[in-house]
Parts: C-alpha cells; structure tokens; sequence
C-alpha cells in the first residue's frame, strides 16, 4: 500500500474553505479558521516551520495504532489566529493524505468528513469552555487524521491495541480467551451530537463490525471498550434505570479501579472547565443533579473501562 505523508505547504484558501464546510463547521469557526490559514504567510518563519513540522509528525502517523503523539504549536492567548490555530493548520495540512488512504482501504468521504466534523466541534467547544478562542486537542484529533478513528452513526470506533490505565487494560484482556495483548480492539467514543439513543448505539455497533471488516481485513477486531465517566456504576445511584446513560453502560461489563474524572465529567456535562463553585452550577436534570450531589457529600467520581466481544 502506498505511503503518504503531509505536503510541505500548507493547502490553499480556498481548499481550506471547501473543507472545513464539508466538516458543517459554524461559520464562526469557519471564519477563524480560514483567517488563520490566510495571515500563515505573514506569520514569523519560526511560527511556520512549527505548524509544517507538527504536520509531518501527524503525517508521519499515518495508520500507525500506537503512533508518537505530535507535540504541537506553543500557544499564546494574546496572539493572532494563526498561532491560536496552528495546530489546526497542521490537521487541515494532513487531509489529502487522509482522504487519499481512506479511498485506498474503501473508506466513503461521507465518513471521512463526519469523522473530521470533531476538528471544528472542538474549536467552538474550546471558545465555550475557556471564553477565548484557541485549541487544546491536537493530541485527540490527530487519531482522525491518521485513520485510527471513524464516526459511524452516533459513536465514533478508534483502532487501538491498549487500554488506559494498564490495570482496566489487563482486566479486558483475562476477561476473554480470545484475547491477546495486542490484538485490536475498538475504543468506543461519544461525540456531542444528541441523545445517547440505545437504538442508534446498536446500529453503530453493527455499522462498525461490518465496516471495519471491510476496511481493515487484516485485523478482527476482539472488544469494543470504553473508558469514560459514562461507565462510572456510582451513576447508578441518581439516575434511573430507564435512563439513556444507564442503558447504554448496561451494554458493557466494567472492570479496573479507573481514575478520577470529576473535571471531564463537569466540562460535559456542564460546558464548565476549572474550579467551580458547585452552588453556581444549575441543577435542571438528574444527572446535573446527581453530580453535585455527589460532590458535596464528598465523592468523586471515575472514568472507568467497560468491555463487551463483538
């Protein structure tokens, strides 16, 4: 199969506006981003070899389960947008290396573009967590431009051969025969895109065993995994067993201690980051209340890992 690695210049304006409308991005997120890509000429050459370096370390990537995480543009609140969003300059310099490999393993641009509609999501969803514009999540989203992740439906299925942390790993792994340490698995992720519906999580799972025997038939995947606050048992407590978040945790058994995550928890479900004053955050539904309820009584609250075979 043929390599690909990014260009050594950034794609044009106008390809960049074609693409991050393919992404549905707002057309405030649009804007900055194509403000950023146009002053990229005018940007100081230390600032320009960054983005092109960051790039090729994304590139260099490319498919690879397990790949060096790409270190990124230093950023500056007070800067301009080019350096707010040099990291997402590097992403968009990385498409045509994806849609080229994703056409060599069969992979439709309609999935490709809903996969990469997380890059503009979470630039806005940056602006709504801090007030300011700027981007944190090169690390997450360079796994869409290497062709590790995929949206299918409502859940979104990374490539992976581990787990995080070890233990929750280890567990997965005694939990079937089948499995070996490095056997592929699919991370199952939950964008912010509506209602966890248990009906259309069926759908993606089925969506996803069929695809990715499609597209990677050199790999069957043993698990679908999935580390997050989502899989917390403790949610058992304030929710209802009715409940779209219970339902969909049923579907896993959860093993491993996990690890704190009152923060994740809040910035989801609050679209609050950093300390809060639990007073201050609106209790309208069960699951907001059952967060600060939980606090105040001096819990804390875990990402833990949930498994099931395929």
């Amino acid at each position: 199969m043929q390599t690909h690695t990014a260009a050594q210049l950034l794609p044009p304006e106008e390809e960049v506006l074609r693409w991050v409308a393919a992404m549905r991005a707002p057309d405030q997120v649009r804007a900055a981003i194509v403000e950023a890509r146009a002053g990229f000429a005018m940007a100081p050459a230390s600032l320009r070899q960054g983005i092109l370096d960051t790039a090729a370390q994304v590139a260099a990537g490319l498919g690879i389960i397990g790949a060096e995480v790409p270190s990124g543009v230093s950023q500056d609140p007070a800067s301009g947008p080019t350096r707010l969003y040099g990291d997402v300059l590097a992403l968009l310099t990385c498409v045509p290396s994806l849609l080229a490999y994703h056409a060599e393993r069969g992979v439709p641009e309609d999935v490709t573009w809903d996969t990469l509609s997380d890059l503009p999501r979470h630039v806005a969803r940056y602006e709504r967590l801090h007030g300011r514009p700027g981007f944190s999540e090169l690390p997450w989203l360079s796994t869409h431009l290497r062709g590790l992740i995929y949206s299918l439906g409502r859940l979104q299925f990374e490539r992976i051969r581990a787990i995080a942390p070890p233990d929750d790993h280890a567990a997965v792994v005694a939990g079937t025969e089948e499995l070996a340490e490095d056997d592929v698995m699919l991370n199952v992720h939950i964008p912010e895109t509506g209602p966890l519906d248990p009906g259309l999580c069926e759908a993606a799972y089925a969506q996803a065993i069929d695809r990715f025997a499609a597209w990677y038939p050199d790999e069957r995947p043993r698990a679908f995994v999935c580390v997050s606050w989502l899989m917390d048992p403790q949610l058992r407590n304030y929710l209802p067993s009715s409940s779209n978040i219970i339902r969909f945790q049923d579907r896993f058994d959860i093993v491993g201690p996990g690890r704190e995550a009152s923060g994740s928890m809040q910035e989801f479900v609050f679209g609050r980051a950093g300390q809060v004053d639990l007073e201050d955050l609106p209790q309208r539904t069960s699951l907001e209340r059952g967060f600060v309820q939980h606090l105040r009584a001096g819990g804390t609250w875990y990402a833990r890992t949930g498994w099931f075979s395929p």
